[in-house]
């Protein structure tokens, strides 16, 4: 879930993304993914901010492995 507002990425230094989403993110009320291997989905990634900053919170709640699929890359 996400935990506060954030700025849209679109025109942030790579930088600033991970300063952008740092602690944006929180665990769902009762979810549990203790030694689950979840699969984030994200249309678009540029530096992977929000891939990682999803990943630590996952990880931080037991997720055994945590793997993304992205439809698309921008430089």
């Amino acid at each position: 879930m996400r935990a506060r507002p954030t700025r849209s990425q679109t025109d942030l230094s790579a930088r600033e993304r991970r300063d952008n989403v740092r602690g944006a993110f929180t665990p769902a009320e009762g979810a549990n993914v203790r030694a689950f291997v979840v699969v984030l989905v994200d249309d678009v990634t540029t530096t992977g901010a929000t891939i990682r900053e999803c990943s630590a919170v996952l990880v931080g709640m037991g997720a055994r492995e945590v793997r993304s699929i992205t439809a698309a890359r921008a430089e």
